[in-house]
């Protein structure tokens, strides 16, 4: 699994919204959101823990979801 699989995998099971009410929820736009899910954008430190932080995890349970 990959950052932005693992991201994706977190967010649908954690929450019920949609990528676009996810992105505008933690401040960025939806085709960032996108890029991230994707694999083509790497996010910053900063936005990886906002986004953890949203979905209700630590950012180690990011990677975690990597190492599977």
């Amino acid at each position: 699994m990959t950052l932005g699989q693992s991201i994706r995998h977190l967010r649908t099971i954690h929450l019920t919204i949609t990528q676009q009410q996810f992105a505008y929820l933690i401040g960025i736009s939806q085709s960032y959101m996108s890029q991230i899910e994707s694999d083509k954008k790497i996010p910053t430190i900063e936005t990886l823990q906002v986004i953890a932080g949203e979905i209700g995890v630590e950012v180690s349970e990011i990677f975690k979801e990597i190492e599977k």
